[in-house]
């Protein structure tokens, strides 16, 4: 297939036409849980398990809440009901609620608590003290910068269907994505490779340029949401965009040879303690 840019995708298609089947598209998500562990991966997308799926949670809805707050797009918020919340205002974890919330997430809405509207607007007051932030607010602003584009290739060694979504295009400078974090911002690498963010910062450049021939460096406007509130636009080093590449290739290889369990059945060897070895010399009286 043609490499090519969608714009305005709303938010159930795009998930829609995620997964292994026929018509759908390989995500970096996707690809970063068959290089981390192939085993949940087939669980997940090829047997379809319902312990093993993702429905998103309170973090991923507090990421796009903010965003949707960051850059004034409110028409899609919609008000968690008081029967949804704790005495305390978080959101239940009541199985009519967990349901409630995983149909507005499949409507593409936006969810919004007290809590979560406190918490964003004074993310956003403290984004705006950074120049950074001020500078990529005001580039949002410009419609020649394009958001949430959706791009999708054929890769070229697997020959599979692969897709992502960029949040934010600025045009000749770079791409960027929105992430909001629970941890320090000087240990986004280590934060990058746990879930992932750097096979996206490989993919997302990759797609674009197969679909412009544009080549643009690829960035994370970060946002800490707990104290102290660390805020900045990072960039990977070139170490990190090495291994991302790297874990890039193992996850599509694992889909496409579906060798789910070679490596994860075999048994695990357990290293003995320091003190046992010590505990045994003392006993043999060895020296």
């Amino acid at each position: 297939m043609k490499p090519i840019i969608i714009e305005d995708m709303p938010e159930e298609q795009y998930h829609a036409e995620t997964g292994t089947g026929t018509g759908q598209f390989i995500t970096r998500s996707m690809i970063h849980l068959a290089h981390k562990d192939p085993a949940l991966f087939d669980l997940r997308y090829n047997k379809k398990r319902p312990l093993a799926q993702f429905n998103g949670n309170v973090s991923t809805d507090f990421g796009t809440y903010f965003e949707s707050v960051l850059f004034d797009e409110m028409d899609n918020i919609i008000q968690v009901p008081d029967d949804h919340l704790t005495k305390s205002g978080a959101i239940s974890t009541k199985q009519d609620t967990v349901k409630w919330l995983e149909d507005r997430r499949a409507e593409g809405g936006v969810l919004e608590t007290p809590a979560m509207k406190e918490k964003a607007a004074f993310m956003v007051e403290r984004c705006m003290y950074s120049k950074k932030w001020q500078w990529l607010r005001e580039k949002v602003k410009n419609p020649e910068n394009r958001r949430q584009l959706v791009v999708r290739w054929q890769d070229r060694v697997t020959e599979l269907p692969l897709q992502v979504r960029i949040d934010i295009e600025i045009k000749g400078v770079c791409l960027i994505d929105i992430k909001t974090t629970m941890k320090a911002l000087h240990s986004f690498s280590t934060t990058a490779s746990d879930y992932g963010y750097d096979i996206q910062s490989v993919m997302y450049p990759h797609g674009y340029d197969l679909a412009t021939g544009e080549k643009l460096p690829f960035a994370f406007a970060t946002a800490q949401n707990k104290d102290p509130w660390e805020t900045d636009i990072l960039q990977l080093s070139d170490a990190d965009l090495v291994y991302g590449d790297a874990h890039f290739g193992n996850g599509l290889k694992n889909i496409v040879e579906k060798n789910w369990y070679d490596e994860n059945t075999k048994p695990t060897v357990v290293d003995s303690p320091a003190w046992k070895l010590y505990q045994h010399e003392n006993e043999e009286g060895g020296e």
